[in-house]
């Protein structure tokens, strides 16, 4: 009884923090947010033992002077601020509508996806503002959908689903045995699924990147070969404050040879290629915090 009052204690203080922020950024407008929220990240971030940790990470792949070092962790923490203090304004960013803070080009691709009249796997890494993704599928036209992982705030967890169901996507299907049905359903609809694959997964599949022999998200692979659904990889990059450019990636093709291991290790070896050729291009701009490769 009394460990369930101390959590629940934790949870109101969490999101006490958590909601003041919110609506400082709110009050900020997205521009003013966006640069609070990089100033503050860049300012705290570095003298966090997470920072020692994502130099350690990045020095492992990524051959840098001290100085590129310094200079790509920085940037790499300013957009993290970024990208939360653009958090309250998700419905600002239209793409495909002027002065919607969202550049795109590649609507050759984006029509062939959309003339097949069925679902696809839409995969990206934690690049720019990875919140991005759902809403460009969702304003192209497309029936979208969102795997994400709750946070353990479930405060926090309720006022992120309902403005990402809002301003990004209306399918909210959190990871688990509940979302693995949801997931289904949702393709079988001809849904469009959006999912980050750029984390370890301890039971993911063990593919290249970087190089490194790394545990890998398995699940866009097995349901691409299951429903027989293309693979999308998308990137996004900062042009400057709260501006971006989208980027989508010629469609993998899955194909299914018997060997269900050897074809999910190839198509996730194709995924792993092109997010690291977009690390490598603006390494400030991917999250190194994360847990990426063995012994971490």
């Amino acid at each position: 009884m009394l460990r369930h009052v101390l959590q629940k204690l934790q949870y109101w203080l969490e999101a006490a923090a958590f909601f003041t922020f919110i609506g400082i950024f709110r009050a900020l407008g997205l521009n003013g947010a966006s640069d609070f929220g990089g100033w503050l990240a860049s300012t705290l971030g570095p003298l966090t033992p997470l920072h020692k940790r994502a130099r350690r990470r990045m020095q492992r792949v990524l051959d840098n002077s001290d100085e590129q070092a310094n200079r790509i962790l920085l940037g790499m923490w300013e957009n993290l601020g970024r990208t939360i203090g653009e958090m309250p304004h998700l419905g600002k960013f239209r793409p495909f509508e002027p002065g919607g803070h969202i550049e795109f080009d590649d609507y050759e691709i984006a029509d062939a996806i959309k003339s097949r009249d069925s679902g696809a796997i839409w995969v990206s890494g934690h690049f720019a503002n990875w919140e991005l993704m759902p809403a460009l599928m969702t304003k192209y036209g497309l029936n979208g959908g969102v795997v994400y992982r709750p946070p353990n705030n479930p405060y926090v967890d309720n006022y992120l689903v309902n403005l990402r169901r809002k301003y990004a996507a209306p399918i909210q299907i959190p990871k688990g045995p509940k979302g693995v049905r949801d997931i289904i359903s949702h393709l079988k609809n001809k849904g469009h699924l959006a999912m980050l694959v750029d984390q370890r997964m301890s039971d993911g599949i063990e593919v290249p990147f970087f190089g490194i022999p790394t545990m890998t998200p398995a699940a866009p692979a097995q349901l691409a070969l299951r429903h027989n659904l293309p693979i999308i990889v998308v990137s996004f990059e900062r042009t400057g404050g709260p501006n971006f450019r989208a980027r989508l990636y010629d469609p993998i093709e899955p194909v299914s040879t018997g060997d269900r291991d050897g074809d999910m290790k190839k198509i996730m070896t194709r995924v792993n290629l092109i997010l690291e050729r977009c690390i490598r291009a603006r390494p400030h701009e991917w999250l190194w915090l994360h847990r990426r490769w063995p012994n971490d």
